[in-house]
């Protein structure tokens, strides 16, 4: 009965050609998988199956369009499945899943990957991923911030209401602040205070 639903309000909004596809989410696989967090959010997706960029919000497609455009004319560089899985692979649209935030650490540059639940350490010199660091399964990890001295890294965590302490090197972690509804970004003081600021938007 859902699917004829759907069905006809494709129909019935002339929206329904041979080279279009309607896929009904009901368990949202698709709309976790791409990261969405709000709706509308339209995706670009190559040839080759991997996300280019999004937008959400209505009004925005037209941003989508050029970049499609960009892509078909092949200014923008592709990246094959070959180079993917290569053991040097360079930050792109192919292996970020929406990222959230930003830090300096070090010779690295660390970024949260949203979609992926993850942290990525990029080498700022040649832009190959030297490694990364996976908080919990239902992490969504959003700004950074590093301490000077020690390179510890705190990272807002939206889903957890927390933020998690991250040591890299020992791969280990645990939660120093809890009960902040949707952290979203972190700025730690420099002048070795241990100072550090919070934005949420719970």
């Amino acid at each position: 009965k859902e699917m004829d639903s759907v069905r006809n309000a494709v129909t019935r909004e002339h929206a329904f050609h041979h080279h279009d596809a309607v896929v009904l989410d009901d368990r949202m696989r698709v709309w976790s998988y791409y990261g969405v967090r709000a709706w509308p959010t339209f995706v670009l997706i190559d040839a080759s199956g991997y996300c280019r960029g999004y937008v959400s919000g209505e009004g925005r497609v037209a941003l989508l369009v050029n970049a499609a455009k960009t892509l078909v004319s092949g200014t923008q560089t592709r990246v094959t499945q070959s180079q993917k899985s290569s053991a040097e692979m360079k930050v792109g649209f192919s292996i970020l899943r929406f990222p959230t935030g930003l830090a300096i650490r070090k010779r690295q540059l660390v970024i949260s990957d949203l979609g992926n639940r993850r942290l990525l350490l990029v080498n700022l010199a040649n832009g190959v991923v030297e490694g990364q660091f996976k908080l919990s399964s239902s992490a969504e990890p959003r700004g950074i911030g590093c301490e000077g001295k020690s390179d510890t890294l705190l990272v807002a965590d939206c889903s957890g209401d927390c933020v998690w302490e991250v040591h890299p090197e020992s791969g280990t972690s645990r939660i120093c602040f809890s009960h902040i509804r949707s952290p979203r970004g972190i700025v730690v003081s420099n002048d070795g205070s241990g100072r550090v600021w919070i934005s949420a938007s719970g």
